[in-house]
């Protein structure tokens, strides 16, 4: 079989070079499926694995480092070291608002990069960002003070004032962007997965300048750590910062004076001690800067690293060459054998009859556009990426935030299995997207994770 797969490969190769005439119908080519079957049943098995193991470890995690307390209980004073403070200038300048806003420019400017990068109407974009912005505002606003008490239904939505719910903005801009990008898919033949990927990983841009904000404001930390000192004083005398790794302009501005008596998670205090809280703030605003290198230079080249290499496969057609610096040009071959090969697939596919099945006619065009089977991640993979990995991290800090600012204010265990929940759309979306809309949810004429050839 292996011998008439290279004769079927060969010859394809040379219809393809224009040098050699056959009747495309009697072709194997297409039916030839080396080791597919076992690829699938491994990927399966791989994937069942995966998570179960990860699902064991969010067990695992939950019940080693869960933390119930209430930042209440423990007292209200947040000193302030070196000038860090949520108003300068007499309230005129708010780092809170100033960090936010610079978080939607920073997340803008890369999604504008991504749109020229894919070919996509920039005007598209910029109604966007007009539209949804202000619903994700208001509604992260809304979610992060509903139920607090200390604002009027008006204030729920101010969202220059500290106490955003980043949910509560995804929900916004979810309710508002997927039926407007739904309709600028219909006229402009863009999948809307195509849209998020362009979007949703640089709201973790965002994400990561606005937690400084948080900073400033003194704002999202974790159980207590240690006493620093029995008592504090604005000269900030007798501190005793061992084992505090992180400069003290951080520490120091993540700390609070105990007015009460207590303990949490073996950290006992008595009124006026000077208690080093968690800077969840600084671990959140890495994390999420980590996920989105993960999510923009790792994942979408993943499908990239483990395909077949055209340049292996075919080194006649598909040739690696190294300019004067070393650098191969293997980028552009794998554009040239993958995603610029839409005449000769479209010529195969009209050889073929249409089914009257639109499953199996999706899964024809699908195949159709990728002949040779090169693996590729496919269009929604980092939009889901993005949804699981943000809410993995804020599953993980949530366990030690206190029980009066949580996504679900006043029940841990359901604001955990909220963002459970949604971490596992996340995941669910990641298979959905590879594996189940390009085989049977494909139109000709689309962009999805490449071009579909239109007829």
């Amino acid at each position: 079989m292996k011998k008439e797969e290279k004769r079927i490969k060969s010859k394809y190769l040379e219809w393809m070079d224009g040098s050699v005439q056959f009747n495309l119908k009697s072709k194997i080519l297409m039916n030839v499926k080396p080791k597919k079957e076992k690829r699938w049943i491994i990927s399966l098995i791989l994937w069942i694995l995966s998570i179960v193991l990860f699902v064991s470890f969010i067990v695992f995690f939950t019940l080693t480092q869960q933390v119930d307390w209430k930042e209440s209980s423990i007292g209200t004073i947040t000193p302030e070291y070196k000038g860090v403070t949520s108003e300068y200038f007499d309230g005129k300048l708010r780092p809170y608002s100033i960090t936010m806003t610079l978080g939607i420019i920073v997340a803008a400017a890369f999604s504008v990069k991504n749109f020229l990068k894919k070919g996509l109407d920039i005007n598209h974009l910029s109604i966007g960002v007009i539209i949804v912005m202000p619903s994700a505002l208001f509604m992260a606003s809304f979610f992060g003070k509903y139920g607090r008490g200390s604002e009027s239904f008006i204030q729920l939505f101010y969202f220059w004032n500290g106490g955003m719910a980043i949910h509560g903005g995804f929900i916004g801009a979810m309710l508002s962007g997927v039926p407007l990008f739904y309709y600028f898919s219909k006229r402009s033949k863009v999948s809307v997965l195509v849209y998020a990927d362009a979007i949703l990983p640089n709201v973790l841009l965002g994400q990561v300048i606005g937690r400084w904000g948080n900073f400033f404001n003194h704002e999202v930390m974790g159980k207590p750590l240690k006493v620093l000192a029995k008592s504090w004083d604005s000269n900030w005398a007798n501190i005793d910062s061992s084992g505090m790794w992180l400069p003290k302009w951080i520490t120091n501005n993540t700390t609070m004076v105990a007015s009460s008596s207590g303990s949490v998670d073996g950290v006992s205090y008595n009124p006026g001690d000077l208690l080093q809280m968690n800077p969840i703030f600084f671990w959140e605003s890495l994390a999420l800067l980590i996920c989105w290198f993960i999510i923009v230079f790792i994942i979408p080249n993943i499908g990239k690293w483990i395909s077949v290499k055209p340049w292996k496969e075919y080194p006649t057609k598909y040739k690696i060459t190294r300019n004067k610096f070393g650098y191969s040009n293997k980028n552009i071959v794998w554009n040239q054998a993958y995603y610029r090969s839409e005449d000769n697939n479209k010529t195969l596919y009209l050889s073929e009859n249409k089914s009257s099945n639109k499953y199996k006619e999706s899964l024809r065009i699908s195949k159709a556009n990728n002949l040779f089977e090169y693996s590729s991640t496919k269009s929604g993979i980092t939009s889901f990426s993005f949804v699981f990995l943000w809410n993995l991290v804020r599953f993980c800090l949530e366990l030690q935030r206190p029980d009066d600012h949580l996504f679900w204010n006043g029940s841990k265990t359901i604001s955990l299995i909220l963002i459970f929940l949604t971490m596992m759309i996340g995941l669910g979306g990641i298979l959905v997207c590879q594996y189940l809309l390009p085989r049977y949810f494909r139109k000709n004429g689309y962009l999805y994770e490449k071009e579909y050839f239109t007829i």
